[in-house]
């Protein structure tokens, strides 16, 4: 069995989180969705890509209680942010 590059899972959970956010709208993402199987090697080639996104600031983990479910949160980009708040702000501010 050939073996796949530590970066190249990362990029296909990483993808899989991204399309679960832009077909799923209000719907919450969890550890166990993005499982494939109840295999252990399907759960480590999950859950280490998970870790190293976090790290990487683009997604963010919650636990409320030990080894309860895993919350996955898509982090949005700075630039988006920042856009988003400059809109907002531009349509509280009354026309002159």
């Amino acid at each position: 069995k050939k073996k796949k590059d530590v970066t190249e899972i990362i990029r296909e959970v990483y993808g899989k989180i991204k399309s679960f956010f832009i077909s799923a709208l209000k719907e919450t993402l969890t550890f166990s969705k993005l499982l494939p199987s109840q295999s252990k090697e399907d759960k480590v080639h999950t859950f280490i890509p998970l870790l190293h996104l976090s790290q990487q600031n683009k997604i963010e983990l919650v636990q409320d209680i030990p080894f309860g479910e895993i919350q996955i949160l898509l982090k949005r980009k700075e630039e988006e942010q920042k856009a988003e708040a400059k809109a907002d702000t531009a349509a509280e501010t009354p026309a002159s």
